[in-house]
């Protein structure tokens, strides 16, 4: 059985395009606070005590393809640049290498206070090829 505390968030692509996304951490009124963290009295909670990380494999899980940290800038997850934001960046040169129509990613956060490490979500990634290329001679 699936955990239901773990986000199902699917993402699309361009091959050779940049790949930004923002998501928010945080609670709303119709659905309970996440347990793990003091939230905010906005709903999105601060992550300035977490660290993160993101991996991206191809579908049949045997290759990771590209990793995503707060520990490195390129690619690179950036946490709390606005409450509860998770900011994703991988260059367009890393993402003109995804030939494949899916990936799969997954994300977590360690809290550096506790150590505890939570999956915040999962998914896939549909990814579109490029047609913008130049022809070989």
């Amino acid at each position: 059985m699936p955990d239901p505390s773990v986000a199902l968030v699917d993402f699309y692509s361009n091959q050779g395009t940049t790949f930004r996304r923002r998501l928010f951490y945080g609670y709303s009124a119709l659905a309970p606070a996440d347990i793990t963290s003091i939230a905010d009295i906005d709903g999105y909670y601060d992550l300035t005590d977490c660290t993160a990380e993101m991996f991206i494999r191809t579908w049949d899980k045997a290759t990771i393809i590209a990793r995503l940290s707060t520990e490195d800038t390129d690619p690179g997850i950036v946490l709390n640049a606005v409450q509860g934001a998770i900011d994703l960046w991988v260059s367009a040169a890393d993402t003109d290498l995804w030939d494949q129509k899916k990936y799969r990613h997954d994300l977590e956060l360690t809290y550096t206070d506790t150590g505890d490490v939570i999956k915040k979500w999962k998914g896939t990634i549909f990814n579109d090829d490029t047609m913008t290329r130049e022809l070989d001679a």
